[in-house]
């Protein structure tokens, strides 16, 4: 996500139609709009749209459908349950954007599963949807973050706050998340509000987070906040901006995460991973600290920004990373995280590089430059911004992309075997910690290998 603040330096609104008409009534002025004391939201029967503040839990039954139109926000102790197979569209054009807010103490419980995800789109007809049509999906928690100030206060168009200074809230629950894709949002209400596919403010490790796609989404793939929520199994095609991004003392896990950076914005500044401690101070505490495996972070050879951009004094722990496809490297942006890196808080060890290609001053969306490709060798610090990988030995580094994977495959719509190497990727991986959380038997480099395919549950609509 973009910020202003840097210390360094449509569509025509479709009528939700097959919609029944209630009693019931809102501050939307919708007869169809289900009351804010909750019940339930299905196509054909009595409310077919949520919209407002809920204070009562709200339910889209397994295989519904229900709208959703400007801000559903779900306060404590709401609970908003989705079943399986339900598909939620937002109304576009809509001011503030149509999105779902999970506030501090209410949850989410949305339970797909492989045969039958839930849906988070555009309420506009399949072939005229585009990104930006709606918001995003926020989930917001009292998790620790590293804000001056606490609460906080939220970018987003409520104003709620999230977040806190201790570490009592840590393992707090905001709900469950699986098997649940975020398409054709993500839209910038302002210059300071930008949704994601996904937004995770303060939410603690009490929360399950697992298979997310954010495809075709203006903004970032999905964005922490700080909190300490941990995440598996996440794919991010067709993103406008940064495709996994992470701000104010996240020390959250992640495992098994692809990000197919193939649309990028025009100001050229899409990364791959972004990554902060935070824009308020680079020392504040507690730091950015995730611990990373597992990740497959591809370009379709075209000019975006950098593979990862690491500023503003955060701290990470990245291995197993499999990166292809870059115009460009990884940029070491501001004296703390410099100073990270010296002193091994900041790492980037057993992975593989390849087919990363000198950067140019071309306009975004820009054929790569040929020629040689960038040097990937050295150490990854430096007393300025650096562009560099650490090449410690127990890295494997190539020039050339080889039979692994052609810039082809990698489009808005991949097919589902687009994020499998073309051979077994060699280099010297490392298992993950048996910790309860990450998968200690991916002792293998990248998201994905030649045996393994989580990724066959969902799809990637053009439009």
């Amino acid at each position: 996500m973009k910020r202003t603040l840097n210390l360094l330096g449509l569509s025509v609104i479709t009528v939700i139609s097959a919609i029944g008409c209630s009693s019931s009534s809102d501050s939307s002025g919708s007869s169809d709009v289900l009351a804010s004391s909750g019940g339930t939201c299905n196509s054909g029967t009595s409310a077919t749209v949520i919209s407002g503040t809920y204070t009562g839990d709200v339910t889209i039954p397994a295989d519904g459908s229900c709208g959703f139109k400007g801000l559903v926000i779900m306060k404590s102790p709401a609970k908003l349950t989705i079943g399986a197979g339900a598909t939620l569209k937002g109304v576009p054009a809509q001011t503030p954007p149509s999105s779902i807010i999970i506030d501090k103490g209410a949850q989410i419980f949305a339970n797909g599963t492989a045969a039958k995800p839930v849906v988070f789109t555009s309420g506009n007809n399949v072939g005229s949807r585009a990104a930006q049509d709606w918001g995003g999906i926020v989930i917001r928690g009292n998790a620790q973050t590293n804000h001056t100030t606490q609460p906080f206060t939220t970018e987003f168009d409520d104003a709620g706050t999230y977040g806190s200074a201790g570490t009592t809230n840590n393992t707090e629950n905001s709900g469950t998340m699986t098997y649940v894709r975020s398409e054709f949002g993500a839209k910038q209400a302002t210059s300071t509000k930008e949704y994601n596919g996904f937004s995770f403010e303060g939410v603690g490790s009490g929360t399950t987070v697992d298979y997310l796609h954010s495809h075709m989404n203006a903004d970032d793939g999905i964005e922490f906040f700080g909190g300490t929520v941990n995440v598996k199994h996440i794919i991010v095609t067709g993103t406008g901006d940064d495709g996994f991004d992470w701000t104010f003392g996240w020390t959250g896990k992640a495992q098994f995460v692809i990000v197919a950076m193939t649309n990028g914005d025009a100001s050229a500044d899409s990364n791959g991973i972004e990554a902060d401690n935070s824009e308020f101070g680079d020392t504040l505490t507690p730091y950015s600290n995730p611990t990373l495996y597992n990740f497959t972070l591809v370009s379709d050879g075209r000019q975006w920004r950098q593979i990862m951009r690491l500023r503003r004094g955060t701290k990470a722990t990245m291995k197993n990373f499999y990166v292809a496809n870059w115009c460009d490297t990884i940029l070491v942006e501001s004296t703390q995280a410099i100073t990270n890196v010296t002193n091994n808080e900041l790492k980037i060890t057993n992975s593989r590089f390849e087919n990363i290609m000198p950067s140019t001053t071309n306009a975004a969306g820009t054929t790569c430059a040929t020629g040689a490709t960038a040097t990937l060798t050295g150490t990854l610090n430096a007393t300025g911004s650096y562009d560099g990988v650490v090449n410690d030995g127990t890295n494997s580094i190539a020039t050339t992309i080889g039979a692994y994977f052609t810039a082809s495959n990698w489009t808005n719509t991949p097919s589902s075997t687009a994020f499998f190497p073309g051979s077994t990727v060699t280099g010297t991986s490392v298992a993950p910690p048996n910790d309860g959380f990450f998968d200690n038997t991916a002792n293998f480099i990248g998201a994905v290998n030649t045996t393994t395919n989580w990724t066959t549950w969902t799809s990637y609509a053009a439009n």
